[in-house]
């Protein structure tokens, strides 16, 4: 998954892209891509409810009022924790992979699919946290992103040049 991102606030959790329910007592859970409100990247692999999951973080928090290029991938492995990945996760930031620190609770065996919705901004359909800042060109893909892939994503795909761009309201969540 990736995303171009503006966090303006840690005032609540920064939702880039989940799919997850909350409701009626029944939390039907896949994944999460999000900012905590420590300003940490971080991506949450569920299995099937709340407390049972498989994450990575990057535990520096990101700089508040600043565009960030972040790609999270997921190797299939939630046991491999080679190199800078942990729990089969590679997080990126502005084309570097950085390293990633244990985000796990419970015992995760795999994600299930509840065929619920994909959300853009906001964590489950009823309600929960919202998003403080922009979000751009959100991409998911169904193959994991190499240090290479994501250097040039960053580098030579379509960037942003938002530096003087001051009319957020047209792209904030």
């Amino acid at each position: 998954i990736m995303a171009w991102i503006f966090p303006a606030s840690r005032d609540d959790e920064f939702e880039i892209l989940n799919k997850n329910h909350y409701g009626s007592g029944t939390h039907e859970n896949e994944y999460k891509f999000f900012v905590d409100k420590s300003g940490y990247i971080k991506l949450n692999l569920y299995d099937n409810d709340n407390s049972n999951y498989s994450g990575a973080k990057y535990s520096t928090a990101l700089t508040l009022g600043q565009w960030h290029h972040i790609i999270v991938a997921y190797n299939g492995d939630s046991t491999d924790d080679s190199g800078d990945k942990e729990n089969g996760i590679s997080i990126y930031l502005n084309g570097e992979q950085v390293a990633a620190a244990n985000n796990s609770g419970g015992s995760y065996t795999a994600m299930h699919d509840h065929e619920r919705d994909v959300i853009l901004g906001k964590s489950g359909v009823s309600g929960g946290y919202g998003t403080t800042g922009c979000t751009a060109e959100v991409s998911v893909w169904n193959t994991n992103i190499s240090a290479s892939n994501a250097a040039t994503l960053y580098n030579d795909g379509l960037q942003l040049d938002l530096s003087t761009f001051t009319n957020f309201d047209s792209l904030c969540v």
